[in-house]
């Protein structure tokens, strides 16, 4: 039992702290404190040991909605589109916490090509626009398995994507976004860091088949060694 009580608070000692104000019985306190930011700056540490450990395959989760005027727990009135744009919008504030110490050197990847065109809209700044290259599930996969001559098996389409895309093009392909949004990626850098935003969030289970082959291209053609982040 000694043992055992010992081991368990060796293991307690490794893990990270609490932000204040995330308890329910807190919401007043949630308002006025930048919990989202809290969360980040120890998510940082958090997957610079893990990758300096070696682990590669990485996924973070955090309460989206907490933190600010508009804080709001598990307890409250919330929609999909809620969350979906505050896990994008905390991933994209993150990611240059990274570029400082690895020259840029991140991708940014989102669960698809509109989503993708929304965070380019919603963070035009140069503190986030230069420190990754922002792409799509799609494009990166493709792009993972063009770069070792085609080998290894190509994007797993969504259910529904080619009636989805055939509609888009009815309307001048405004509907899943706009193709101009996606960064080259044949002259971007080896990425030390790609983080995939919310994969499968309420969609569909072949973004994370998606992201394996993407995590499995880059370890093929990289001479350096990549950490996927999921968020």
């Amino acid at each position: 039992e000694n043992n055992t009580n010992n081991n368990n608070n060796k293991n307690n000692n490794k893990l990270s702290t609490l932000p204040p104000g995330i308890s329910p019985f807190e919401k007043g306190l949630s308002k006025t404190m930048d919990i989202g930011g809290d969360i980040r700056t120890r998510a940082h540490k958090a997957v610079l040991t893990a990758a300096s450990s070696n682990c590669r395959l990485l996924e973070v989760e955090f309460p989206p909605l907490l933190g600010g005027e508009g804080s709001k727990s598990q307890f409250d009135d919330f929609d999909n589109v809620q969350e979906l744009d505050r896990n994008r919008d905390w991933t994209v504030q993150w990611v240059p916490s990274f570029g400082k110490n690895n020259g840029n050197k991140n991708w940014l990847v989102f669960a698809d090509l509109k989503e993708c065109q929304l965070a380019k809209e919603e963070w035009a700044g140069a503190r986030y626009r230069s420190v990754a290259c922002f792409t799509s599930i799609e494009a990166a996969t493709e792009f993972c398995v063009n770069s070792n001559g085609g080998s290894g098996e190509s994007y797993s389409k969504p259910w529904g994507a080619t009636f989805a895309s055939a509609v888009s093009d009815l309307v001048q392909g405004q509907l899943l976004g706009d193709e101009r949004s996606l960064d080259d990626l044949s002259i971007a850098p080896e990425p030390e860091f790609v983080f995939v935003v919310q994969p499968g969030n309420g969609g569909p289970l072949e973004d994370w088949i998606n992201c394996e082959k993407m995590f499995n291209g880059i370890q093929t053609s990289s001479s350096s060694s990549t950490t996927t982040t999921t968020t």
